[in-house]
């Protein structure tokens, strides 16, 4: 009974731990892996909720353009200009984490434990605790959070972070071609 408990102790654990992992809200394929980075010619994908006119909530999600001194510029299926002022919160993400690989070999390092016999009782615990905990940090990584930091941070990781190019026909930004 005693170790009945502490395995559903171990369980419940793991499970608040995986919802402390951050989910990701760009589409499939738009986030680079942390290496192409560099030359990743497209902004980072963001999701943020803002009072409209109306001052009635709204949430819009797609790749950040360019920041100025009073507005955010972000591109889903068109061109959108929101007033730094009307934003509430915003999620900026970078790149992709790959924290579900993580997960994964979270669970197969806790399936190895069976090889230590009875031990596995302390061993299987201590991977899901260390492994889940370091699988949401992992998945928080790429992501910057508005109004924690300031926007100049969000700025850099535009598809134009010193700014929307003068003459720039919004008409033509296209948005990155899904695999």
């Amino acid at each position: 009974m005693r170790n009945h408990n502490r395995l559903h102790c171990a369980v419940m654990l793991s499970f608040s731990l995986l919802l402390g992992c951050a989910a990701s809200h760009a589409p499939r394929g738009w986030l680079s892996n942390p290496a192409a980075l560099p030359a990743e010619s497209y902004g980072g994908w963001l999701k943020m909720n803002y009072a409209t006119a109306a001052k009635k909530k709204a949430t819009l999600a797609g790749e950040l353009l360019a920041v100025s001194a009073d507005s955010v510029f972000l591109l889903e299926k068109t061109f959108h200009a929101i007033a730094l002022s009307d934003i509430k919160s915003a999620r900026l993400e970078i790149y992709n984490s790959h924290s579900g690989d993580m997960g994964g070999l979270v669970f197969l390092g806790t399936l190895s434990t069976i090889s230590n016999g009875v031990l596995l009782i302390v061993t299987a615990p201590l991977w899901i605790l260390g492994g889940l905990g370091s699988t949401a940090a992992r998945s928080h990584e790429p992501m910057i959070y508005f109004p924690k930091h300031d926007w100049s941070r969000l700025a850099a990781f535009a598809r134009f972070p010193q700014g929307l190019p003068s003459g720039l026909d919004r008409r033509q930004i296209k948005m990155k071609l899904q695999p």
